[in-house]
């Protein structure tokens, strides 16, 4: 509460004030509720013990409608979280409670109020990566790229719950409670549970079903799509911090709760942003229909229409044909009246070319040099934060973590001469296999002791990801340097020379 909370909030006649210490408890706890119930959403824990482990239970806080900060029950009367029934079975979320709770302990920046937030944007580059990993694999299994291709006995998501199985059964439970799909199918799902069904492909046919079970595998393992639930866990952090900053309608000049929550998501945007360069996306709407580069157009499309409530994540991408530079969000895709998408004569998504955002680059063709920091240079172009955080493909946030990112960035504002804020990587996949979890402990190694002791030395320099630039810098002095292999040691040399 001291270090992760502003000091002042806006009050109703729209004047800054002290939080008071009742303010504070109520925020923590919708935080820390925030971040059980993700949690929950992740398969690390059960419904029971998202009740277990959150202030309110299962009835949960009763919140008052036109104050964010405000509840409709003493503090004294609100359940406690309860540690002491039960344990924390999953391993990973053992960890980064360990994590989050020592950091606790650590001398923490103090998060500014609103108006001194940085503007911040994350930028993620990606070629020809799995988006989603997709129900079946296009070329007969030859990529095993398909959650249900068989190699060496097993389909992928057999692999996957034997991994994860605690996990898996989490998930079945989570299915079962939201009651939206057959009993049927989702004993199907169950029986995999066997190992004796390891090469079993479910007999399944609701497409929202198998969308979740491909997003359930695809968390698991390093596709496009975990990254961007990663990062986008960032936006919620924001639109956490801005209903805290103006905790009512009246602190942002508005009456109506409608009105209200249109005002946050606008604070939100001004403050954060998240673009995926996704280099081959033009190519890609160029593709057939019914060909593998183009479904991974339309798993692109249903990404954003899970993040359909705000427009902070976009897709940046080059058109190969005439080297323009693009942006688009949701909003691009042309709709009919009933809101289904439109299509054209081919059967495709119709991307609406007066609201793409044109850069001529006719002279810089995407692969002149190195591909990805080529992709990032593009990104760069739309960017418009002041610092920027560097997330390649295979990345993933926690929502617990994302409070620490607003305080670090404020560095920048204290030290004109900081370029580069180094920030540790935390290999998500390092379950997947015994030599990936070999490498995720030596990279755990290299980016906490090895690189303090580098940074104590002066030479730490700049790992590329998932560091924090600040961005004028960065354009100044073109810290990304496209044609070298080891861009990140390069440009901080730059840095350094600067």
């Amino acid at each position: 509460k001291t270090h992760l909370l502003p000091k002042t909030i806006t009050d109703v006649n729209g004047l800054k004030r002290e939080m008071t210490e009742t303010e504070k408890e109520i925020a923590w706890m919708k935080f820390w509720n925030d971040t059980v119930k993700k949690w929950y959403e992740q398969d690390k824990i059960t419904e029971e013990d998202m009740y277990r482990l959150s202030y309110g239970g299962k009835e949960g806080l009763k919140e008052k409608a036109d104050n964010y900060l405000a509840l409709d029950q003493s503090l004294t009367t609100i359940k406690q979280p309860d540690f002491a029934s039960g344990e924390i079975a999953n391993e990973e979320l053992q960890q980064r409670l360990f994590n989050f709770v020592s950091e606790m302990f650590m001398d923490l920046d103090d998060t500014p109020e609103w108006e001194k937030i940085r503007i911040h944007s994350e930028i993620t580059p990606c070629n020809d990566e799995v988006v989603i990993y997709p129900w079946q694999d296009f070329d007969g299994g030859k990529d095993f790229e398909g959650i249900l291709a068989v190699h060496n006995g097993k389909t992928m998501l057999s692999e996957q719950i034997g991994i994860f199985p605690d996990e898996w059964d989490n998930f079945i439970a989570r299915l079962k409670a939201e009651g939206k799909y057959s009993a049927a199918e989702i004993a199907e799902l169950e029986a995999l549970r066997n190992p004796a069904n390891d090469a079993k492909k479910p007999n399944i046919t609701d497409p929202d079903l198998i969308f979740q079970v491909r997003l359930w595998v695809s968390y698991r393992h390093q596709p496009l799509v975990r990254t961007i639930r990663g990062m986008m866990y960032n936006y919620d952090m924001y639109n956490f911090y801005a209903r805290v900053n103006f905790p009512t309608p009246e602190s942002l000049g508005v009456s109506s709760e409608e009105d209200y929550d249109k005002k946050i998501e606008e604070k939100v945007n001004e403050k954060f942003e998240y673009i995926v360069g996704h280099q081959p996306f033009g190519d890609y709407i160029g593709k057939p229909a019914n060909s593998p580069e183009y479904s991974k157009v339309l798993d692109i499309v249903k990404i954003l229409e899970m993040y359909s409530g705000t427009r902070t994540l976009k897709i940046a991408y080059i058109d190969q044909n005439n080297g323009v530079a693009n942006m688009i969000t949701l909003d691009d895709f042309v709709r009919n009246n009933d809101g289904s998408y439109k299509l054209d004569g081919n059967g495709k998504l119709i991307i609406n070319n007066a609201t793409k955002k044109f850069i001529n680059l006719e002279t810089h063709r995407s692969f002149y040099a190195q591909g990805k920091p080529v992709n990032q240079n593009n990104i760069m172009k739309f960017s418009k934060g002041e610092d920027t955080g560097f997330k390649d493909m295979n990345q993933d946030d926690d929502y617990e973590q994302t409070p620490m990112q607003i305080g670090l960035s404020s560095r920048f504002d204290e030290d004109q001469d900081l370029i580069i804020i180094g920030y540790p990587e935390r290999i998500a996949t390092d379950r997947a296999t015994a030599v990936g979890t070999t490498h995720a402990f030596a990279d755990r190694t290299f980016v906490t002791i090895t690189q303090r002791t580098l940074n104590w030395q002066g030479i730490r320099f700049h790992y590329g990801h998932p560091d924090l630039i600040d961005t004028v810098a960065l354009r100044n002095i073109g810290i990304i340097e496209p044609p070298l292999v080891n861009e990140d040691i390069e440009g901080a040399y730059k840095a350094t020379l600067y």
